[in-house]
């Protein structure tokens, strides 16, 4: 039987992680991209290696703790499970392979994010598969049919807004060099691949009703929408002839 205190416990370690990963996007920003700037003595990855590290956890994990028993499993549950290896299937073994460049990450922030997949691949794999009683008629709920609308348009935006970028690099003759994207929803925001992340995960949280989903929905806000406001602040401060009426991730707002 799955022992309730071990996740518990889990629940409160992915909230110091959270609080701790806040504090420090306030100080800093993660060291990759445009930010790349620890000093070149600290231990580094090469990108392709690193993100696959970095990610695979999450549906690996997540996948064991669906077989964790042999209990039948009503069909929300796999819908969810497809919903959540969707993203991160394709995010750790097909993505890495998308990008462009030499780029190297420094092991630290492998490492931290190999963590935080590993424990969030836990807990919401755990409460999908084993804690969750999800009957037949949670199928038509509101709440698990508008979660997967949300996350079926975050995921779209999300991919969308990657493939725009992915082409812009893969036309510039340096690894190196940056340009401003167009097209797209990039028409409104400087930052619609992380907009789309974190709609993606709110329509998670809503169809599985869940606080590991609650809590996976914050942990990619606090993370993103600082990091969005950077990288505007980044491109206005590089680019003069940067459009004038993009905000950061929220059209129109922020």
């Amino acid at each position: 039987m799955p022992d309730h205190e071990i996740y518990q416990a889990a629940i409160w370690i992915a909230i110091a992680y959270i609080t701790v990963s806040f504090l420090f996007v306030q100080l800093t920003n993660a060291p990759y991209g445009q930010f790349d700037n620890w000093r070149e003595s600290i231990r580094r990855i090469p990108q392709l290696p690193a993100w696959i590290i970095m990610e695979c956890p999450a549906p690996l994990v997540f996948t064991t703790c669906m077989f964790f028993d042999d209990a039948p499993k009503p069909a929300a549950v796999w819908i969810l499970f497809g919903m959540w290896g969707i993203h991160y299937y394709h995010r750790s073994f097909i993505y890495p392979f998308t990008l462009r460049g030499d780029a190297h990450i420094p092991v630290i922030l492998v490492a931290s994010g190999a963590f935080w997949c590993a424990l969030n691949g836990y807990l919401n794999g755990m409460w999908v598969g084993v804690f969750a009683d999800y009957g037949e008629e949670w199928l038509y709920d509101m709440r698990f049919i508008g979660g997967v609308a949300i996350f079926i348009c975050g995921f779209l935006l999300n991919k969308h807004s990657d493939r725009i970028l992915r082409q812009l690099r893969s036309a510039t003759s340096h690894s190196s060099e940056f340009k401003i994207p167009y097209g797209g929803a990039f028409r409104f925001v400087s930052a619609p691949h992380y907009l789309g992340e974190i709609i993606t995960w709110i329509g998670f949280a809503m169809a599985s009703w869940s606080v590991p989903g609650l809590l996976f929905v914050i942990m990619t806000a606090a993370n993103l929408i600082p990091r969005a406001r950077s990288l505007h602040k980044w491109y206005q401060e590089n680019f003069p002839d940067y459009p004038t009426h993009r905000k950061a991730i929220i059209p129109y707002l922020l």
